[in-house]
Parts: C-alpha cells; sequence; structure tokens
C-alpha cells in the first residue's frame, strides 16, 4: 500500500471521532441557544422554523457521518479478512470490534495494522 493511501486511509479512520466532536460542538454552540430562543416564542409559527431550521444541519451530518461510518466498517472488514499478517481468531475479534466499537476500532486497527510497513519476510527457516 503506497505512503499517500495509507495516509488518506488514516484520515478516514479519524473521521468518525471528528464527526462525533463536530456535533457536539454544533449542540452546544448552535443548537442549544436556538431551543432556548424557541422556548421564548411559545406558541408561535416561527418557533417551529427555528427548531427544523436547526435540525436541518444536524440531520445532514448525521446522515453523512453514518454513510462514511458504513462505507468504513465494509472497507475494515474487508481488509481484516484479506490480511495475511491477521491470524484467523485476530481477525474475529478486529470484525467484531468494526461492528460494535468502530470508532475507537478504526484508529487502532490503522495504527497497528495499516500504518507501520510490513516486515520483510526471510527466507531463512528459523531452528
Amino acid at each position: 500500500m503506497t505512503q499517500s493511501k495509507k495516509i488518506w486511509l488514516g484520515f478516514l479512520a479519524f473521521l468518525p471521532i471528528l464527526f462525533t466532536v463536530g456535533i457536539i460542538i454544533y449542540m452546544f454552540a448552535s443548537f442549544l441557544p436556538a431551543m432556548i430562543k424557541a422556548d421564548h416564542l411559545e406558541g408561535s409559527d416561527e418557533q417551529a422554523l427555528i427548531v427544523f431550521s436547526t435540525l436541518l444541519p444536524f440531520i445532514i451530518i448525521a446522515i453523512a457521518g453514518s454513510m462514511v461510518v458504513l462505507g468504513l466498517i465494509i472497507y475494515f472488514i474487508f481488509h481484516a479478512m484479506g490480511n495475511p499478517a491477521v491470524k484467523t481468531e485476530e481477525r474475529i475479534i478486529w470484525i467484531l470490534l468494526f461492528i460494535f466499537m468502530s470508532s475507537i476500532a478504526f484508529p487502532v486497527y490503522w495504527i497497528i495494522r495499516i500504518w507501520p510497513d510490513p516486515e520483510p519476510v526471510s527466507n531463512f527457516v528459523r531452528q
């Protein structure tokens, strides 16, 4: 795997964490003040407009983040299945981690299995 591909894959591996941080920042910076403002406009049509206009970017970011995570789950599962450096019993653990703890498992797998260059295989047999 080329160095540039490893770097792009590393960026994508850390992307779910960045999405999570971005959503948390958005909630405190935009959503919370808009909800406080909407609370003061009880019973008016403007209240629904404020809530919807604030939720729309959140929904778009959540859908985009979910699609990226789904694509990364598929990619990392196929990578772990085809990686000869990963033992059979370790593959099962990685697949379960990708499915249930993807945001944490992607960067860890990238750091352990993708970023380091593979060790050269010797033709000599150890005794």
